[in-house]
C-alpha cells in the first residue's frame, strides 16, 4: 500500500515536471520568435531609409549621377569676376580690380604687360577658365566689357571643353579672326557696353553644347588691356542687351547642382576668398 503510494506520487511530480518543461519550451520558443520579428522590422526600417542609386553604374564624380534635371533647367549662365574669383583659376597676367562701373564693384583686367595672342594659342600665359552645369542647347554669347585704348586692345579669345589646349576658338564662322569682343569699334573708351562680335556688321556669336552637364570655359586675350565685368551665356538673349548689367548671385557656383539638378548656392567659398 505504501509502496503504490509513493510510486504514484512519483509519476504524478515526474508528469507535472514534464508539463513544467513543456511550458518552458513554448515559452521559450515564444521569446526567440519575437526576438526575430524585432530584428526583421529593425532591417526593416533601415533598408527603407537606404536610397540605392537609379544607375549604380555612373561614375561618382559625374555630378548629375542621381539626379533630376530637366532639359532647360538653365537658360542662362552668368559669370562674374568674383565667381571667377571664388570658383575659377586665373593666371598672374590676369587679376581682379576695383572698379566702380562694375556689377559688383569688381572686374576681371589684364594686365598692361600681359601676352597677348593673335591667333589664340594652346598654352597661353594669360588666361582664365572657370566651369560651369549647362543644358544640350544652344547659348547666346555675351561679354559685358570696356576698353581705355583704341581699337587695337578690345578683343579676347573664347574656347569651350575640348577647344582649350588647342588652337580651335568659338567666334564668328564668318570671320573667326575677330575673336569676341571689340567694343571701341562701335563703342566710346571707358563706357561698358555688352557685345558679342562687334566689328561691322557685328554678329551674335553662340556655343551648342550637344550634352547637358559640365561644360568649362577658358578665355585668353587677343589684344590687351580692357575689363571683364560680366559674361553671359543664354538661350534666349539673341539681341544685345541694355547697358545695365544682369542680376546674378555672386555666391552661386556655376559648376554646383542640387538634388534636383538646379544650381546650389555656395555663399561660404565666396567668404572665404574676400
Amino acid at each position: 500500500m505504501q509502496t503504490q503510494f509513493v510510486t504514484q506520487n512519483i509519476q504524478n511530480m515526474f508528469r507535472n515536471m514534464c508539463i513544467l518543461l513543456m511550458f518552458l519550451g513554448l515559452v521559450f520558443i515564444g521569446c526567440g520568435g519575437d526576438d526575430d520579428s524585432e530584428s526583421e522590422s529593425g532591417d526593416g526600417e533601415s533598408s527603407a531609409d537606404v536610397i540605392k542609386p537609379a544607375d549604380s553604374g555612373q561614375s561618382k564624380e559625374d555630378p548629375l549621377a542621381g539626379k533630376k534635371w530637366a532639359d532647360g533647367d538653365i537658360p542662362e549662365i552668368i559669370i562674374s569676376a568674383e565667381t571667377v574669383k571664388a570658383f575659377g583659376e586665373m593666371s598672374p597676367e590676369v587679376g581682379i580690380v576695383d572698379d566702380p562701373d562694375a556689377s559688383n564693384g569688381k572686374a576681371l583686367r589684364w594686365a598692361d604687360d600681359a601676352k597677348a595672342n593673335n591667333p589664340p594659342i594652346e598654352d597661353p600665359t594669360a588666361w582664365f577658365s572657370i566651369e560651369f552645369m549647362a543644358d544640350a542647347a544652344e547659348y547666346f554669347i555675351w561679354i559685358r566689357a570696356k576698353c581705355d585704348g583704341d581699337t587695337g586692345t578690345d578683343a579676347l579669345w573664347v574656347q569651350f571643353d575640348d577647344q582649350i589646349g588647342t588652337l580651335e576658338h568659338t567666334a564668328d564662322k564668318d570671320a573667326p579672326g575677330r575673336g569676341l569682343g571689340n567694343w571701341r569699334d562701335v563703342f566710346d573708351a571707358g563706357v561698358y557696353k555688352w557685345g558679342s562680335q562687334e566689328v561691322p556688321p557685328p554678329t551674335v556669336v553662340s556655343v551648342k553644347f550637344k550634352k547637358k552637364g559640365l561644360h568649362k570655359l577658358r578665355v585668353q586675350p587677343r589684344q590687351v588691356p580692357h575689363n571683364i565685368d560680366q559674361i553671359l551665356l543664354s538661350q534666349d538673349q539673341d539681341e544685345r542687351p541694355e547697358d545695365d548689367p544682369m542680376d546674378s548671385d555672386i555666391g552661386k557656383d556655376p559648376s554646383a547642382v542640387e538634388k534636383e539638378g538646379k544650381l546650389e548656392a555656395t555663399w561660404g567659398t565666396l567668404k572665404e576668398v574676400w
